[in-house]
């Protein structure tokens, strides 16, 4: 089965680079695109009614909307939460303080 990525992200310049980064991380994965948490949370009910899920979420942490990927992060279940990547300039100490979870390790990938 290939692997599920949704990638949350409102600069579609980077679409370009996380297909690049997929293909050479691994052959065949599916990748969807989001610009906006309720984007993604469609999809991501869209996928579940399906009865499948999405192997990976990465995510910018300032989104174009009202909601950021704080926000997509903290509706998620525990499932998506292990499998979740912030990407973001913001460095990863202060995403982890920003966010203050007490959940499963936060991820994070600094632009």
């Amino acid at each position: 089965m290939a692997l599920r990525i949704l990638v949350v992200e409102d600069n579609l310049d980077w679409e370009v680079i996380w297909k690049l980064i997929v293909d050479v991380l691994t052959e065949g994965a599916e990748l969807s695109w989001a610009t906006s948490v309720v984007d993604a949370e469609k999809q991501i009910n869209a996928f579940e009614a399906k009865g499948a899920r999405f192997d990976i979420i990465v995510s910018d942490i300032f989104l174009s909307g009202s909601f950021t990927g704080f926000d997509l992060y903290n509706h998620l279940n525990d499932h998506y939460k292990k499998r979740f990547l912030f990407v973001s300039s913001v460095t990863p100490h202060k995403v982890r303080a920003l966010l203050k979870s007490s959940g499963p390790e936060i991820h994070v990938l600094q632009k």
